[in-house]
């Protein structure tokens, strides 16, 4: 059992957090985990709050009432160890944010909307947060797995100095959930990188290789100027039920925030369960190596 290791499953008691609960109960089982069940309440603000009956101290009574009783159904699902967060703010991603850094949570799991609409851009754009800025890795589900765990994961693999950071993290992911892994080659439109590309698929493949992982494919995309959807209609095509995303850490400018990277877009429409890895150093190692140890104990 890992005494150490912790998922965070923020939840606001709705359809989004069902999305994920058994995936996180699955989780939590094979890592032997500790389940941490968060939820952000935010009071009324400005004049609303005077015609509002409800005080901060009520608004936590109610939440942690209802955690405790989330709680109670996830353990009898199996889930080794659950504990209760309650935390009060206006952003509810902020608060994500920050009490996986002070957990030192090794995952964050949670249920996401998807949409293409204004509003679904804004709520979009907490997600995002959540993902560029968390201290690890994080784990969305758009629709609910019929069976939990993951079968065949997508790993993007381009030109950029950070892709082989998603190969090696993707091999570890596969190598503890024993899942496939179909690499797949994205290029520019532009051409000219097919050459370059087909020498990382089989840099990537062979890594996956040397680390054991026998369930192995690689395929080059189409060059394309939109490499969010290629991928996205790609893990479809194959029937693949996660996509290993990397994203851009920290707060990007406003021109970047108006156009969306290739990750936000992927997260934000893909009806397939994406993990999403921040390129910086040790990003899973606290996780990685606690379950290492474990496996060999």
């Amino acid at each position: 059992m890992l005494s150490d290791a912790r998922i965070l499953f923020p939840t606001e008691f709705g359809p989004l957090g069902e999305k994920a609960e058994r995936q996180a109960v699955h989780l939590a089982k094979l890592y032997g985990a500790e389940l941490v069940l968060l939820h952000a309440f935010h009071l009324p603000a400005g004049i609303s709050r005077l015609f509002s009956d409800v005080n901060e101290s009520e608004a936590r009574r109610r939440s942690q009432s209802a955690l405790d009783e989330y709680a109670k159904r996830l353990r009898q699902w199996g889930a080794p160890k659950v504990t209760t967060m309650v935390r009060s703010g206006n952003r509810p991603e902020q608060v994500i944010v920050s009490c996986a850094r002070d957990l030192n949570a090794g995952l964050v799991i949670f249920g996401t909307k998807g949409g293409t609409g204004l509003k679904d851009k804004l709520l979009g754009s907490a997600v995002n947060h959540v993902i560029r800025q968390a201290s690890c890795p994080v784990l969305t589900i758009r629709h609910p797995l019929s069976t939990p765990g993951f079968r065949m994961a997508i790993v993007p693999v381009d030109l950029s100095k950070e892709a082989p950071q998603v190969v090696q993290r993707a091999i570890e992911w596969a190598q503890h959930l024993g899942s496939g892994l179909h690499f797949c080659g994205v290029g520019s439109e532009k051409g000219g990188q097919e050459k370059e590309i087909k020498a990382r698929l089989e840099e990537a493949m062979g890594q996956a290789r040397s680390a054991g992982l026998t369930e192995i494919e690689g395929t080059a995309l189409p060059p394309s100027n939109r490499p969010g959807e290629a991928v996205v209609r790609f893990a479809e095509s194959v029937k693949a039920d996660l996509i290993c995303c990397l994203t851009q850490s920290g707060d990007s400018d406003f021109k970047s925030n108006l156009r969306g990277s290739t990750a936000d877009w992927i997260t934000n429409h893909s009806p397939t369960a994406v993990l999403s890895i921040n390129p910086v150093p040790n990003y899973f190692s606290s996780m990685w190596e606690s379950l290492s140890k474990s496996s060999r104990s």
